[in-house]
């Protein structure tokens, strides 16, 4: 084989290497999203979201007034208003899709700014719908903040929860942590997961943050619809670093969310 035709096999080899990587770090969704919440009105649209809070040691899924959509904006509060402490009690208030708005597989997209101050525990995840019979859930963090990282760094999560390895209530997690290399968190970043039967992959702003794939893991439990989790949270593992409620008021910021399934699938 010619020098020309031995650089010509090579750079074909690499091109499919890098293809094959580039196709490894998508999935193949939708141009079009299946929906988008753009928070354009004056209220919560509860057609769309239900409300989950902890405050003080109890668990209410009624309206938290301190949730409000501003000038196109939705606006996570919380105020230095309820009890927490440094092991298991902290103050949270999330907002869940309802099942209309569910996923099963597919790329969500969350625009979204974080705070960055000692005891906060932004989140943004996935899990799978309420009420569902199933032995093993998952659970995916697409950005989790604490204290215990710093202005640039951030983790994703993959969790397994329920009944694997011999045990009933088992819990099992796979962290990937990220650092951007310019900037911080504290400022509109896009959050993604995507996901299809033989992976997870999360990104900030298309920048890779991990891929978590079938065939690493004891159990792949995404056959079943996702809801997406919008979440504020101060206290409990977030105080494990540091915390001080004097920073409170702070709010998880979100611009908008968009849904793309996957191509073919209704």
């Amino acid at each position: 084989m010619g020098k020309h035709n031995i650089l010509c096999f090579l750079i074909l080899i690499i091109s499919g290497l890098s293809q094959q990587e580039i196709s490894a770090q998508s999935v193949a969704c939708s141009n079009k999203p299946a929906w988008i919440e753009n928070f354009t009105g004056k209220s919560i649209n509860q057609e769309k979201w239900r409300f989950e809070t902890h405050f003080d040691g109890k668990l209410s899924y009624l309206t938290d007034p301190d949730v409000v959509v501003h000038s196109g904006k939705l606006y996570l509060t919380l105020y230095n208003k309820h009890q927490w402490d440094k092991k298991n009690l902290d103050a949270c208030t999330i907002l869940f899709t309802k099942a209309k708005y569910n996923m099963m597989y597919g790329k969500i997209e969350i625009r979204a700014r974080i705070p960055l101050k000692s005891g906060c525990w932004p989140a943004i995840w996935i899990r799978p719908q309420r009420e569902l019979k199933e032995k093993v859930v998952p659970e995916i963090d697409l950005v989790e903040w604490t204290s215990c990282f710093n202005r640039r760094t951030f983790q994703a999560n993959f969790h397994l929860w329920g009944e694997f390895g011999g045990k009933k209530n088992n819990h099992t997690q796979y962290p990937k942590r990220f650092t951007l290399k310019k900037g911080t968190l504290n400022s509109f970043h896009i959050y993604s997961a995507e996901w299809d039967i033989e992976k997870m992959i999360i990104k900030i702003d298309d920048n890779l943050v991990g891929v978590w794939r079938k065939k690493d893991y004891p159990f792949w439990p995404f056959d079943m619809p996702q809801e997406l989790c919008l979440q504020m949270a101060f206290g409990g593992w977030a105080a494990s670093c540091s915390a001080a409620d004097d920073v409170l008021p702070q709010a998880t910021i979100v611009d908008w969310v968009k849904y793309y399934p996957l191509k073919n699938i209704k």
